[in-house]
């Protein structure tokens, strides 16, 4: 799972033969999914159909702002793809930005939208279980799509034996 210039990291690898292979030749990975939330990666195609890619985002909703990171990369469109991707193994799923959590309150509307996950301003280690985009996947886990991903990465990335040990967020600005 990847949030924003992770998931096109991710995205940009998958796309690239040299890299996404099931030969087994050396420097090649056999990927097989990629869950991206918040990313501009709709211009990539997995260099293999058998890598099951799921890219979320926030979209507008009553009261709130949607994600504006995602559609970065004008919906796909490109030279290579003038209609949008094509992949059929390739599925876009939008979903509703949460509504602000007061007990966890964001900068502005973007970070509301786009951020990953929102934890206590004085307590890094806390964090909301239904704000950001953890909120979304966890709130909306029955979501046919995300249900399908569950599946397919139960004991591989997610489940009972399956421990986050880290996670990191890089905050990149331009001064």
């Amino acid at each position: 799972m990847a949030h924003s210039q992770g998931g096109l990291l991710a995205a940009q690898l998958t796309d690239d033969p040299a890299f996404n292979s099931s030969t087994g030749a050396a420097g090649t990975y056999n990927v097989t999914d990629i869950l991206s939330v918040g990313s501009p990666v709709q211009t990539y195609t997995p260099a293999q159909s058998s890598t099951d890619v799921l890219n979320v985002q926030h979209v507008q909703n009553e009261g709130t702002d949607g994600d504006f990171v995602p559609t970065l990369d004008i919906e796909g469109r490109s030279l290579r793809h003038p209609g949008g991707n094509p992949a059929e193994n390739v599925q876009d799923v939008h979903m509703q930005t949460p509504h602000e959590n007061p007990d966890f309150p964001q900068q502005d509307a973007a970070h509301n939208a786009h951020d990953s996950v929102h934890r206590d301003a004085h307590d890094p280690s806390v964090y909301s279980e239904t704000s950001g985009y953890y909120g979304t996947l966890r709130e909306h886990g029955d979501h046919p799509a995300l249900a399908g991903k569950a599946d397919r990465m139960d004991g591989q990335y997610i489940g009972e034996d399956v421990v986050l040990v880290d996670d990191v967020v890089i905050d990149a600005r331009r001064i």
